[in-house]
């Protein structure tokens, strides 16, 4: 189990129990292997968070690899995209707890 706490203005704790992560990043997928949450630590100034984020007005999905995309609604084109966002670690993850992909 991994647990995540951010602080600033606001604190905030995450709780996985089953994904992949290092020091400096952590990465959730579901079963066929699009990257739903991705929070890479850049340098001590800049962090990358992407993955599929829902709201009111709709899906939008941010990889470091592809930018950004929004849409009202789940459409094939956003799934799409969301195929071709790069994984940040290796998989499976039971064989490969903390690796990177190159």
């Amino acid at each position: 189990m991994l647990k995540l706490k951010i602080t600033g203005e606001k604190s905030i704790q995450i709780i996985i129990s089953k994904g992949i992560y290092d020091a400096n990043g952590l990465e959730v997928i579901d079963k066929y292997e699009i990257p739903m949450l991705q929070i890479d630590l850049i340098n001590s100034n800049e962090l990358f968070m992407g993955g599929i984020f829902y709201s009111n007005d709709g899906v939008s999905v941010h990889g470091k690899n592809k930018g950004s995309v929004f849409n009202g609604s789940l459409t094939d084109e956003v799934v799409s995209f969301a195929k071709e966002v790069e994984l940040m670690f290796e998989y499976p993850a039971e064989d490969n707890l903390g690796k990177r992909r190159k």
